[in-house]
């Protein structure tokens, strides 16, 4: 089944699997994290339940379609072996003035280029100190 939301915030879907919950916590940010059985799932499980279910992939889409901001940046802690188990989260942070900025894809067009509509590519940011994953 395809995703459905529940309540602003909150998409919940449910696969063949089970059921999961990509779920708003309340404060000053939009902060997320996915559910199954109203417990968060560990970044592991999330990465993994992203790759292999598309209702999860689906499911996270909505939530950032639904964003409540004209732009935003989309931020998550670091991942890395150690932190495999931590509970998985993210936040959308309201950003306006990216609403007004023009994109320029030129400086990422040679790792673009060779990329297919709907695979994943990833190549460092142009600071060199954070790794980027884009899907086209």
């Amino acid at each position: 089944m395809g995703a459905a939301l529940a309540r602003p915030g909150c998409v919940r879907y449910r696969s063949d699997k089970m059921s999961h919950m990509w779920k708003r916590k309340d404060g000053e940010l939009e902060e997320y994290h996915l559910e199954r059985a109203q417990t968060p799932l560990s970044r592991q499980a999330t990465l993994t339940a992203l790759r292999d279910e598309r209702e999860v992939r689906e499911g996270l889409l909505e939530v950032l379609r639904s964003a409540p901001f004209a732009a935003y940046k989309w931020e998550t802690p670091a991942f890395s072996d150690a932190t495999a188990d931590a509970p998985f989260g993210f936040v959308l942070l309201d950003s306006p003035s990216l609403a007004s900025r023009q994109p320029d894809p030129q400086p990422f067009a040679r790792f673009l280029a060779t990329t297919a509509p709907g695979d994943v590519v990833d190549f460092p940011n142009l600071g060199g100190d954070a790794h980027l994953v884009v899907a086209r």
